[in-house]
């Protein structure tokens, strides 16, 4: 090999040989370990080390001596000081690894060293940097933490590059060890502190990154279940102002209590192929003011998790009876704006929660009211596969959340003596809204499943949807198999609409109590049109005020000063030649679209409360169509015949 400029030294040469067998130089492979270099005195200004202890360890690296640095402190991984007060730096490139620091990943089943600190040693270095990627790679069974870990601004914090989903298929719980994982030893009996050293195992700021991990909590494995589970802080947490352009990946929670809990955040949040078996709520988003996406979460019930030989149950009916009422999908409060992706979600309470999200620990109270769209994907079972608000000023926005492609079942399991798919308790009006637009959500080509359909609490009480006010539509949706109702108003005056879904009809119940039904009291309207009912007859329920509208057909209205819109129905057929110049918004809300179908010559003239590109002349069988926002019916698109 070479020593110096163009000199070349046989590799028999006794010099050389005893040269590199030296503790000093670049070329000293093999001799050094972090304690020879913090001792060492010697001339040389770059040496390798083997690492910490012994070369199996993951330190190994080669530093150099920083002359401009007299200050900096020794970090236990990329400086070190020496005898003579020297700075040596370790000389990389790319990410940063945690075993530079001295975690140690043995954590054996039972016993392991704490790599807290090494993690949050590597992290603090990496910040320092500005940012950077700091790396675990896999072990034989995980990095136990006894403390947090605090992901700071514009640092990843990364494992494996794929999602750490276990292999469903071992033989013992201790399968679920291994690779990333990261066995949280503390916080049992406890929902942590925000914005403190116990909010969470994992604690995130701006623009921080986490990825690629198993979460293992062996303290609720081996505990004895009775009725309830033991309480953790949060797995992964964000707050306030540190809660902005967060990103979560391929993370798996094995037997979390709360995996994902975010509070008032700033900016975006990311969750990507994120699941588990969480014991409460999977994830959480409380308070916000920027959209928010969660791209394929796959949850399901903690008590899944029984049927590993070794997860420690000693009363599955009582852990089950728990998640029957008790676990939370993903749940929603007051944030700005969604996007859920192609979710499944398995055997909770209720795999989706809107507007009621206020988190153990958390002492904020305030209106929630998100809104979004959830895309794809299946919620298999709960007693109430998405549940709408708390009674109180909470639950969707007048903006209104649309789901779409989903499959979607309610499965009364154990103890529950109840299952409704959809389950809106929240007031008729968003109340954080001063015009008193109306709440909504809205199903478009979903596909529902009673009990029936699993034999589950065969004869219990099931049903489509009912609700204490909020609006709810379906389009063109299926709906199969459940024991006891289509659709309940319970009181107020919501709106639930069906327009061309499909009807099968299902009961072990004879004869069924009914299809349709409002309980006394209640007030407001039942619309199906153009549907298929698979039943015979459709028996219906009502008192008071309630309006059962069936084979719904267009409405037809003159023209008027001020074209009054009725309660439903997309598209009018307006006839006569009175100028248009206001529509009445009694039944109007954020987002609701009309068409209107013209039989003469009117024309609807921009200003007032219709925002147009200019007045609309109609002729016979021209459209316009408008959308209502804030107060303003907006002009959409019009189609004039020529």
């Amino acid at each position: 090999g070479g020593v110096g400029v163009g000199a070349w030294v046989d590799r028999t040469n006794l010099t050389f040989r005893s040269e590199i067998s030296d503790i000093d130089g670049a070329g000293l492979i093999g001799s050094m370990s972090y304690a020879q270099l913090r001792a060492y005195s010697g001339p040389h200004t770059t040496v390798n080390v083997w690492g910490i202890s012994n070369v199996f360890d993951g330190a190994a690296g080669q530093f150099r001596v920083n002359a401009s640095d007299t200050t900096s402190a020794d970090n236990g991984g990329t400086i070190l000081v020496d005898a003579s007060g020297r700075r040596w730096y370790r000389n990389f490139v790319g990410r940063i690894f945690v075993q530079w620091f001295g975690a140690k990943g043995d954590w054996d089943g039972s016993t392991g060293t704490d790599d807290s600190q090494a993690f949050q040693s590597a992290i603090n270095y990496a910040y320092s940097l500005g940012g950077g990627e700091v790396y675990a790679p896999p072990v034989k069974f995980g990095y136990y933490l006894n403390s947090q870990i605090w992901v700071k601004s514009g640092v990843t914090l990364s494992g494996a590059t794929h999602q750490q989903r276990p292999n469903f298929y071992i033989t013992a719980f201790s399968g679920y060890y291994g690779g990333n994982t990261l066995v949280i030893g503390w916080g049992s009996g406890s929902n942590g502190t925000p914005n403190s050293s116990t909010a969470s195992a994992v604690r995130l700021s701006t623009n921080g990154v986490i990825k690629g991990f198993k979460f293992i909590y062996p303290t609720q494995i081996t505990t004895a279940l009775s009725s309830s589970m033991t309480a953790f802080p949060p797995s992964i947490s964000a707050y306030d102002y540190d809660c902005n352009d967060i990103n979560v990946e391929d993370c798996w929670f094995v037997n979390a209590y709360r995996p994902i809990y975010f509070q008032f955040a700033h900016g975006p949040i990311h969750i990507k192929r994120c699941g588990g078996f969480p014991g409460k709520t999977a994830i959480t988003l409380h308070g916000g003011i920027a959209g928010d996406v969660i791209e394929d979460p796959l949850f399901g019930a903690f008590w899944f998790l029984g049927n590993m030989p070794g997860a420690g149950y000693t009363n599955m009916s009582g852990i089950q009876a728990w998640c029957q009422f008790n676990s939370i999908g993903i749940d929603i409060g007051h944030n700005d704006a969604f996007v859920i992706i192609n979710p499944i979600i398995s055997n909770m309470y209720a795999p989706f929660r809107f507007g009621n999200c206020k988190g153990e620990g958390s002492s904020v109270s305030l209106p929630q009211l998100p809104y979004g769209c959830i895309i794809g994907g299946f919620s298999e079972g709960g007693t109430y596969p998405f549940l709408v608000g708390n009674g109180l000023s909470n639950g969707i926005s007048s903006n209104g959340v649309r789901v779409s492609d989903m499959g979607i079942t309610c499965e009364p399991r154990f103890n529950a003596a109840r299952g409704v798919c959809v389950e809106i308790n929240q007031p008729t009006n968003d109340m954080s809204d001063s015009s008193g637009n109306r709440c909504r959500l809205v199903f478009d080509n979903c596909e529902f499943w009673g009990a029936g359909s699993w034999n589950a609490n065969t004869g219990s009480l099931d049903g489509v949807v009912e609700s204490t006010g909020g609006d709810v539509e379906f389009n063109v949706c299926t709906f199969k198999r459940f024991e006891l109702f289509f659709a309940r108003i319970l009181s107020g005056t919501p709106n639930i609409k069906f327009s061309s879904c499909q009807f099968d009809d299902y009961s072990s119940l004879t004869p069924r109590l009914y299809h349709f039904a409002a309980q006394p009291g209640a007030a407001g309207t039942i619309i199906h049109q153009g549907c298929t009912f698979r039943v015979s007859p459709l028996v219906y329920y009502g008192s008071g005020a309630t309006t059962f509208i069936t084979n719904y057909s267009i409405p037809v209205l003159a023209s008027a000063a001020t074209l009054p819109v009725p309660l439903y129905g997309d598209s009018i057929f307006v006839t006569g030649t009175t100028n248009i110049t206001n529509i009445d918004s009694t039944y109007a809300y954020n987002g609701r679209r009309i068409t209107l179908q013209f039989q003469s010559t009117p024309t609807v003239v921009s200003g007032g409360n219709l925002k147009l590109t200019s007045n609309f002349v109609a002729t016979g069988d021209d459209m316009l169509m408008l959308e209502y926002r804030s107060g303003y019916w907006w002009e959409i698109s019009r189609s004039v015949l020529p």
